[in-house]
């Protein structure tokens, strides 16, 4: 995708929050507060209302797992292929 490759501490620096917090997120054990999402998209100029979508849509599955937006966050800030493609 021509991202560099970012690590999870990396991440956390840039949103001040701890590296395991968003070790949670990326792999989608973890849904975002609305305040760590807004810093997430600030940090790494992401699209909010994008992000919300996506958080809805996990949300709909009420299984308290955040799939989808996990491989959001993957892709659109670790820079890793969707899993469609690395499949």
């Amino acid at each position: 995708m021509g991202l560099m490759a970012i690590t999870n501490k990396e991440v956390g620096r840039r949103v001040g929050y701890d590296h395991t917090s968003i070790s949670r997120l990326r792999s989608g054990s973890r849904m975002p507060s609305t305040r760590l999402l807004a810093k997430l998209c600030k940090a790494f100029e992401l699209d909010e209302g994008e992000a919300l979508r996506v958080l809805a849509q996990d949300q709909e599955r009420d299984d308290g797992k955040a799939t989808l937006f996990s491989e959001w966050i993957r892709v659109r800030v670790f820079g890793e292929e969707p899993a469609s493609v690395a499949a």
